[in-house]
């Protein structure tokens, strides 16, 4: 009897594996190609959104273009209120930066007298010139076109104060000085504006810091250790007095006369380091 050919078990599992594996390929497109996105398509990029459309600014109303001029400025009129409606803020707000500063000093100075006199015979600025300074403050204030860097200036005064009502008060000169160094820093950087306030005459003299000069600190201690030296040797003299004949009693006032004179000496020694 003739034995009819047997096939292996493995290769009777081979045979629907392989199938499975061709149905899957073919599904996918293929197994081969050469392409590097494992299928026989191309990759497909998604196009990139369009640009976002700049969107309109929101038109303000009357009344919210006067509340805000009423904040940036000293006030708003018709034509600034129109004007603002019409930019936008932010474009208001560009252009205001880019305006030149409306300064004092010069004004100031050209309304003095001719001959350059600013204080009379007794030591007093005359009348005309006292009110200077604050008088181009407020005639800058209503007519400046730099509206927005004039009202900074203000709230920064009000933060850096000087006063007239001082020493102040005879020199308009440096007062307009001072209006002048806020009113170039209003957008500037605040270290640099704290730089030249801090250094300018206005402050010095307000806070009477002007020619201050800096201690020497071992000229000082030098002084107060020999100071407390020689007050203690007087007190001690002194107390004495009472205990002693009148012949030494007069010694040691001379003695103490020395001491007082040495004393002086020494302080002129150290103002004359000092200057």
């Amino acid at each position: 009897m003739q034995v009819p050919n047997v096939l292996p078990l493995g290769r009777l599992l081979l045979f629907p594996l392989l199938l499975a594996m061709s149905l899957t390929l073919s599904a996918c497109g293929g197994g081969g190609g050469g392409n590097n996105s494992g299928g026989g398509g191309d990759l497909v990029v998604p196009a990139p959104p369009p640009p976002e459309q700049p969107t309109a600014p929101v038109k303000l109303t009357s009344n919210e273009a006067g509340r805000f001029l009423s904040q940036a400025t000293f006030g708003p009129n018709t034509a600034s209120i129109a004007d603002l409606i019409d930019k936008g803020v932010e474009q208001w707000l560009v252009d205001e930066l880019e305006k030149p500063a409306s300064l004092h000093l010069e004004k100031v100075l050209a309304d003095f007298p001719e001959d350059g006199t600013f204080l009379d015979e007794m030591g007093m600025p005359p009348p005309q010139v006292v009110f200077l300074a604050s008088d181009s403050f407020w005639q800058t204030a209503i007519e400046g076109d730099d509206q927005l860097r004039q009202r900074m200036a203000f709230a920064l005064s009000q933060i850096l104060v000087i006063s007239a009502e001082s020493d102040l008060g005879r020199v308009p000169q440096t007062v307009a000085h001072y209006m002048d160094i806020l009113t170039e820093g209003a957008f500037g950087n605040y270290r640099d504006l704290l730089e030249n306030v801090t250094y300018s005459p206005a402050m010095s003299v307000y806070l009477t810091y002007l020619r201050n000069e800096k201690a020497n600190a071992e000229l000082e201690h030098a002084y107060a250790s020999y100071v407390a030296a020689l007050n203690a040797d007087m007190d001690h003299m002194k107390k004495r007095l009472s205990d002693v004949d009148e012949k030494t009693r007069n010694a040691m006032v001379k003695a103490i006369e020395r001491r007082q004179a040495s004393l002086d000496e020494t302080k002129q020694k150290l103002q004359k380091a000092k200057g």
